[in-house]
Formats: structure tokens, sequence, C-alpha cells
């Protein structure tokens, strides 16, 4: 066993965060859960969410990108 799998448990939680940089929106996918009492944040996906300037950045586009970044596993 390597890499993600390696470091994280079974059970695990997810946090969603985002941040814009001029018009570009990313979105980032992590996965969080406790080790020895302190809390672990790993970064599980990162990508701009759209590239399209009519998105709205609504919760549909936000599902698609979980989706897509699913499907790259």
């Amino acid at each position: 066993m390597s890499g993600v799998d390696a470091k994280m448990p079974a059970k695990f939680g997810l946090m969603l965060d985002g941040c814009s940089f001029d018009s570009e929106h990313y979105s980032a996918v992590y996965g969080c859960y406790n080790l020895n009492r302190k809390s672990q944040y790993l970064l599980l996906a990162m990508a701009p969410l759209v590239t399209d300037p009519s998105a709205d950045h609504s919760a549909a586009d936000h599902v698609a990108f979980l989706r897509e970044m699913q499907m790259l596993d």
C-alpha cells in the first residue's frame, strides 16, 4: 500500500474548499481524519472549477466537478 491509501484510515470525512484568482475559480477536495489526536487534511483533488465565463459556480457546478474528479481515479 502506498500513497493516499497508506495515509488515510478506513473512516474519513471530506472537506470542500475553493478560491478565486482573477476570473478563475478553483475547487479542492480534502480527506479529513484524526491521527494521534491531531486533525489531518490530505489534498485529494484540486482543479479549475470551470473556465466558462457564463458559469455561476452553483452547487450543480461543484457536483459536476466532484463527478469528474471521481472518474479520474
